[in-house]
């Protein structure tokens, strides 16, 4: 015989077997149930059948209809050996056994024992207003130095004779990488980085950061970059992996010198400082203030398409009411054209396919156990913007060619009318045919 094996999950599986529906006969089909440890076997005729060593009592005949499995249960249905006629297919329902349905559907059958104390299942009714999705956060390592790091110095630990490198790559913001082996020493790697706008850090400290998280790897910058680590794959030190960690977040770590310094100027309560500007890219440019109970950072960016303009108010609006959802955010502002009034008095461009952003930072954002985080997200704002505005775009034509596709599908099947042609009888009457 053929089994059909049925697994319930979260939900009651209730299967439904009827005659009425069926319009069958089923006296040749036998069904199995299995609960915990003994199964139970349901005879033909539409009936439950008897549990092997036990008598049942007068109410056992009970239509096996509806019957309810949870979650721990499974069920086994052999089907019948011959198919059924159409003319058995056809046969009506005795409204006696339609009677003696509805009587016996209350009746609980015997083999399910006593009725146990578990909860009764009852669904959740489904959201009309979907959970939001969230969006990709840009990783602010690099991973290609992680991951040619960790080959080389497990290599090393493993005893593997080492092999050359010369890798350059590059990153957001017109970032430079360069991994090489200096003077031909494949013992030793060196990871360099080149940032046009690596002067303007240096005026709010960037060399003394750098000196303070990477102490004995920094060495004098290698020709045509600003930043060079030198690693000893000889000397494999015992933190290894922060060592790895710290390599690859050079570019953070070299944007965070601005961050951090007005941070603490904001803790100290000191105003007044001249404001910071990094033009973090030929055309757009970073502005960094202090204030005694706040910390302003301004972004002006390019949006080289109309659409991008459109697409990037609709992201900036979503970001100015996320205030709604968490009051721990940020205050967002957004404008369009023109530069806010903290930057009235500078030279920030004006045009109809420029934006600034302003973030306006609060204490609980730079406080000391929360800045690390602060500054992650916000030196990679540009890039994650910029990156979403071209998903979406990259979505939406994904979709028009999908439904273009469809309706061309349509106009393929459609098919013009036939023209209507006028004949004429041999008495001469005039027909359209």
């Amino acid at each position: 015989m053929k089994a059909l094996h049925l697994r319930a999950f979260s939900l009651p599986f209730f299967l439904c077997h009827s005659a009425r529906r069926r319009r069958a006969t089923i006296s040749d089909d036998a069904l199995t149930v299995c609960f915990g440890v003994a199964p139970v076997v349901l005879g033909g005729s539409g009936h439950c059948g008897e549990r092997p060593g036990l008598d049942p009592p007068p109410s056992h005949q009970v239509p096996y209809r509806v019957l309810a499995l949870h979650a721990a249960d499974s069920l086994v249905w052999r089907g019948p050996e011959r198919r059924v006629r159409g003319s058995e297919r056809r046969k009506p329902v005795r409204k006696e056994g339609r009677e003696n349905c509805q009587k016996n559907r209350r009746i609980r059958p015997n083999f399910l024992g006593p009725p146990t104390k578990r909860p009764r299942f009852t669904p959740r009714p489904a959201s009309r207003t979907p959970a939001p999705a969230a969006m990709i956060l840009l990783e602010i390592n690099n991973r290609i130095i992680e991951e040619t790091l960790t080959l080389k110095f497990d290599g090393a630990a493993n005893g593997t004779k080492p092999e050359a490198v010369e890798v350059t790559f590059a990153d957001f913001d017109g970032v430079l990488y360069h991994i090489s082996n200096p003077n031909g020493e494949k013992t030793k790697v060196m990871v360099s980085i080149s940032l046009k706008f690596y002067k303007e850090l240096q005026e709010h400290g960037a060399d003394e950061l750098l000196k303070r998280i990477y102490e004995k790897y920094l060495v004098a910058p290698e020709s045509g970059y600003n930043v060079s680590l030198l690693y000893d794959l000889d000397v494999v030190p015992t933190d290894k992996d922060e060592m790895i960690r710290q390599a690859g977040m050079l570019k953070r770590n070299c944007f965070a010198s601005v961050f951090e310094k007005y941070f603490k100027f904001q803790e100290e309560g000191k105003e007044g400082e001249s404001r910071a500007v990094v033009h973090y890219r030929d055309d757009e440019s970073m502005y960094v203030e202090a204030k005694k109970d706040r910390v302003t950072v301004v972004f002006s960016t390019v949006f080289k398409d109309d659409d991008d303009v459109i697409i990037g108010k609709v992201f900036m609006q979503e970001f100015k009411e996320g205030r709604r959802a968490s009051h721990t955010a940020p205050q967002v502002l957004f404008s369009h054209r023109e530069p806010p009034l903290e930057l009235k008095d500078t030279d920030a461009a004006v045009g109809d396919n420029i934006g600034y952003i302003t973030f306006v930072l609060f204490p609980r954002h730079t406080s000391t156990n929360a800045r690390d985080n602060t500054i992650n997200l916000i030196h990679t704002f540009r890039d994650y913007l910029h990156y979403h505005i071209k998903c979406s775009k990259a979505y939406i034509h994904t979709r028009m060619r999908a439904k273009t596709s469809d309706f061309l599908k349509v106009l393929n099947r459609a098919r013009p009318d036939a023209e209507k042609k006028e004949m004429k009888t041999i008495t001469g009457k005039t027909f359209s045919r």
